[in-house]
């Protein structure tokens, strides 16, 4: 029979204890995470408050959440990786010169994207459009 909702405590019963203990144990386990058993009481808590509430305000609100979050992985990977090739240059100019970055491998990149004069290659936005552009090929 059910009693109706019941209120949040601070203190966990013996009972939730046990569980939420032994969850934790079953999580570490089986993921290699340290979860606090008082983190699983609450989770426990508010998906027991939930299961007959939809959490999202439209059904297309996962989507357009899920969207953004895929822009927003893509968008920290791409600047890193033109962070990484700007530091590259940075590194080539200042030491060898830019002949440095014309190496065999980025000649086959350029070659693979139909980028065949070697004059053209020598400049910088170019080669890091090749770099760019074969990374997120590959």
């Amino acid at each position: 029979m059910f009693r109706g909702e019941t209120p949040w405590r601070d203190n966990p019963t013996d009972r939730q204890r046990v569980i939420c203990e032994r969850y934790a144990q079953v999580i570490k386990q089986e993921t290699s995470k340290v979860v606090d058993p008082e983190i699983i009481r609450a989770v426990r808590y508010v998906l027991l408050r939930q299961s007959g509430h939809a959490i999202f305000d439209s059904p297309d609100e996962l989507a357009i959440l899920t969207a953004h979050a895929k822009c927003n992985r893509k968008r920290d990977r791409l600047l890193k990786l033109l962070q990484d090739i700007e530091d590259e240059l940075k590194r080539a100019t200042d030491n060898d010169g830019l002949e440095a970055l014309i190496l065999p491998e980025l000649r086959a990149r350029a070659k693979g994207l139909g980028v065949l004069d070697y004059q053209e290659m020598r400049k910088p936005a170019l080669i890091g459009a090749i770099r760019r552009a074969s990374d997120l090929g590959a």
